[in-house]
């Protein structure tokens, strides 16, 4: 994991966007142009996208924000802790189920005659 604060970022927010079903594949490329974007996603639900950034201060945020609302409707949530940082889905899980890779079969003695 990445510690942003040795890159000046203060702030980590995620903002819900919700835009007119014409601009989706506009406001997806005005996303993919903002430097402070780390990962935005496209949504079910009551917002289009979903866009993780990273700031450096309140007003910083503020001109974010007020680029985005140009695309439509905002809302954002201050990241105040990680309790689950990013990972790959079902990781341990799979690997203590023995789904993840496959164990090679125990041939049979009738097999190891042939």
């Amino acid at each position: 994991m990445i510690d942003t604060r040795h890159l000046g970022v203060t702030l980590e927010v995620s903002i819900a966007l919700n835009v007119a079903g014409a601009r989706l594949p506009e406001a997806a490329e005005k996303i993919a142009t903002f430097p402070e974007v780390v990962r935005c996603r496209r949504l079910t639900g009551d917002a289009c996208y979903l866009i993780d950034a990273a700031v450096t201060s309140t007003e910083h945020l503020k001109l974010l924000i007020d680029q985005l609302a140009q695309l439509g409707t905002t809302s954002t949530s201050l990241v105040i802790s990680t309790p689950v940082a990013e990972r790959l889905p079902f990781g341990e899980a799979t690997r203590a189920s023995g789904a993840a890779k496959s164990r090679p079969r125990k041939r049979s003695p009738a097999a190891t005659r042939r």
